[in-house]
């Protein structure tokens, strides 16, 4: 009953705080290795993602989506996937929705947005730098900050936020999205289908409805 509740009240439906705060760390021996055995991002394919209006500077490695499912991906990178283990340990969420790891080139920029829909309701989001310099810029407001390899970051993607990337190098993250131990990763499930389902129906009685009223008032004519 949580999980409804947050939608149709103001109750927080995922852990609140700071625009960012370190949780834990990760040995960078671990995040080097992680990063030997994904390659170069330049060489990564491009997906979908990529495209998006906001991202469209940048690549993606995706592990697993945002309907948690995996990817090939996600059974190919065993220190990665021992950093999202470690990740799942910190009581932010034992469940992970989506894993990627972005890639914002030198001299790129993402721009402000804020990342919009439930799902980023009900979902933790943690960064960890693999790769980044001085020169890379977050902001969330007003604020602007950096964050450092080696440590593990509760992220508030809700609120507006922009990317700047003024360094000679490449900014790689790890990007996971936990689940809020407060909901199952069963009744989230249904919840979110249900959910969309009906979002879906009142769409199409909406457009039903348009059409309805075009033909009436086209006959009246």
């Amino acid at each position: 009953m949580t999980l409804f509740k947050s939608w149709t009240t103001n109750q927080p439906s995922k852990a609140e705080g700071p625009n960012q705060h370190v949780i834990g760390h990760v040995d960078t021996a671990l995040i080097e290795a992680a990063l030997h055995e994904v390659g170069p991002a330049e060489h990564w394919a491009r997906v979908s993602r990529d495209r998006h209006p906001i991202l469209n500077q940048g690549q993606s490695l995706i592990l697993r989506d945002q309907h948690h499912r995996d990817t090939p991906n996600r059974y190919r990178f065993n220190h990665v996937e021992r950093i999202v283990a470690q990740v799942a340990q910190l009581g932010l969420g034992e469940v992970p929705g989506k894993v990627l790891l972005a890639n914002l080139p030198p001299g790129k920029i993402t721009k402000a947005h804020r990342d919009s829909g439930e799902y980023y309701k009900f979902h933790n989001r943690i960064h960890v730098p693999f790769v980044t310099a001085p020169g890379v810029t977050m902001s969330v407001g007003d604020e602007d900050f950096h964050m450092s390899v080696g440590n593990i970051y509760l992220f508030q993607n809700l609120r507006r936020h922009a990317v700047r990337n003024e360094s000679n190098t490449h900014r790689i993250h790890l990007i996971i999205d936990m689940l809020d131990p407060r909901y199952s990763p069963t009744v989230y499930g249904r919840g979110a289908y249900l959910f969309g389902s009906n979002v879906l129906w009142c769409a199409s009685m909406y457009r039903k409805y348009g059409q309805l009223a075009a033909y009436r008032a086209s006959a009246r004519g």
